[in-house]
């Protein structure tokens, strides 16, 4: 009995040693996996997406964050100017810091860090631009806008599809709905819009262009206190030169039908401050330079027909002179063209053409003081953006019966990126017909006489605009563009400069053009 008795411990004791043996690796393996996992966490710290915007007196910082529970802390390192002026300590599941001690139009840069253990990992930089809103320049109106979502609109760029097209440029740049308030409109109350980016190659930099559609037509005051009025409006990046603005008059000062009306504003989106831009009215068949009515066209040259979801077509020139280029149209909209009206526009060129070529009455087609105003225009500013250039052509009504009651008229000059560079070189018009027109006396004559006609005081006229325009906005512009400077990291050369380089080339054009017209 003893016997069986003993045994029997012994075999529990046995037992309850091994159950205890499998308890104990148990605990051992799940410590081994939370040790596993502790590591893995502190390994697998990770932070993307670092971001600086310029706010009122205020940057946002803000990251996307993960696997940091088990960190310690997360490190903002603040440098001004190369050199370390803080370093902020953060809770380790922060995703933002907002910097308040800037000093206006000094540029900011943020080091985010995170910190394990004494171990500190960096994930990169961003960097921004300090702004005070009340110390922007007080002679360029500001133009403010906030998108309801919150958001800046946003694009993807889309390059050309083979080598029979030309040119890159951008999709998926949707309308984001949001409201506009500014001290150049009638009056404070928001004015409700949507607003993209714009634009091909120019727009494919930090600093982008935009379009506006309000819901109403509104009205803006504009340089030379002019107040103009559309429903739709361009805001230009390129208002870090005088090209454009300088140019425009150049065009005016030529008598051209249609030319763009420039409004000078500082941009913010959604409290960011985009820069100094040119607002101007869109391109459509409402602006007030244009009057075409419900039955007349506004169509494009376009290198990049090839995005316009099918709606071109081609016309002889097409296959002759711009094999690049096919004809767009800005109106009719997609939404209401039909194969008639597409039909009767390109029977209009293509018998326009046939005359230009081989008969006599090419001149019943085209209003040939707008064709020559424009050519003048281009020469004078020495354009030479040839394939990227926009070129618009229209006309202000479509009679069946009558085709030529109207004329095929010349849309605004465009693009003055490439203007003022060569002194003794014609523009590179790559517009369609010129070349054409050019061997016709009529036409030439007409050139001619317009160019000794405006040639007289071109210079004067010019350097008095520019005069003017620094006394209204220059101060201002250039305190915009040193702002620029930091923010985009770029060089803008100053008014006065810009202004003495126009002038000084405007005079050695205007001789060189003298003794080509002799």
């Amino acid at each position: 009995m003893k016997d069986k008795t003993s045994r029997q411990l012994v075999e529990i004791g046995g037992c309850t040693g091994h159950k205890t043996i499998q308890l104990l690796s148990v605990i051992i393996g799940i410590a081994l996996l939370i040790w596993m996992i502790i590591i893995s966490a502190k390994d697998g710290v990770k932070i993307d997406n670092i971001h600086a915007k310029t706010m009122d007196n205020e940057i946002v910082v803000s990251w996307d964050i993960s696997n940091v529970l088990l960190c310690d802390s997360i490190e903002v390192e603040i440098r001004h100017g190369g050199v370390i002026e803080d370093v902020i300590s953060l809770y380790p599941s922060s995703d933002q810091y907002i910097y308040r001690t800037g000093k206006h139009g000094e540029k900011y840069q943020f080091s985010i860090y995170a910190v394990c253990k004494d171990v500190r990992k960096s994930f990169g930089m961003a960097s921004a631009m300090f702004l005070g809103y009340k110390e922007l320049p007080s002679s360029i109106p500001i133009l403010d806008i906030t998108t309801y979502s919150g958001n800046d609109p946003s694009y993807k760029v889309l390059l050309h599809p083979n080598e029979e097209t030309m040119g890159d440029t951008i999709t998926d740049n949707y309308y984001l709905k949001g409201y506009a308030v500014s001290d150049c409109l009638p009056t404070e109350i928001p004015y409700e819009l949507e607003i993209k980016v714009r634009g091909n190659g120019s727009t494919l930099q930090e600093k982008n262009s935009y379009k506006l559609k309000f819901d109403r037509t509104v009205s803006f005051a504009c340089v030379n206190n002019l107040v103009f009025e559309s429903k739709e409006w361009l805001l230009l990046n390129n208002a870090d030169s005088l090209n454009t603005i300088v140019g425009n008059e150049i065009c005016r000062y030529c008598d051209i039908d249609w030319t763009m009306d420039i409004c000078l504003t500082n941009v913010m989106v959604n409290g960011d401050w985009k820069g100094l831009y040119y607002l101007t009215p869109a391109i459509t068949k409402d602006n007030s330079s244009a009057r075409i009515n419900s039955s007349g066209y506004l169509i494009e040259s376009d290198i990049y027909w090839w995005d316009k979801n099918g709606l071109y077509f081609e016309t002889g020139i097409n296959e002759v002179e711009k094999p690049y280029f096919r004809w767009t149209f800005k109106y009719p909209s997609i939404k209401y063209i039909d194969d008639e009206r597409v039909h009767n526009i390109k029977d209009y060129l293509e018998d326009f053409e046939k005359e230009l070529n081989e008969g006599d009455e090419w001149q019943e087609y085209i209003d040939v003081n707008s064709f020559a105003k424009w050519a003048l225009a281009r020469d004078i500013i020495g354009v030479h953006d040839g394939a990227g250039s926009n070129m618009f052509y229209y006309k202000e009504n479509y009679n069946v019966a009558s085709p030529t009651s109207t004329k095929l008229m010349m849309g605004p000059v465009w693009d003055f990126d490439s203007a003022f560079l060569r002194v003794d070189a014609y523009s590179s018009i790559s517009a369609p017909y010129f070349k054409e027109l050019f061997k016709k006396d009529e036409f030439s004559d007409i050139y001619w006489n317009l160019y000794n006609e405006k040639s007289v005081d071109l210079v004067c006229h010019i350097d008095q605009y520019m005069d003017l325009l620094y006394d209204d906005f220059g101060v201002g512009i250039d305190e915009s563009w040193l702002l620029e400077n930091a923010r985009y990291e770029k060089t803008i050369v100053p008014y006065n400069e810009q202004r003495k380089v126009i002038s000084s080339w405007l005079l050695s054009r205007t001789i060189w053009l003298d003794n080509e017209m002799k």
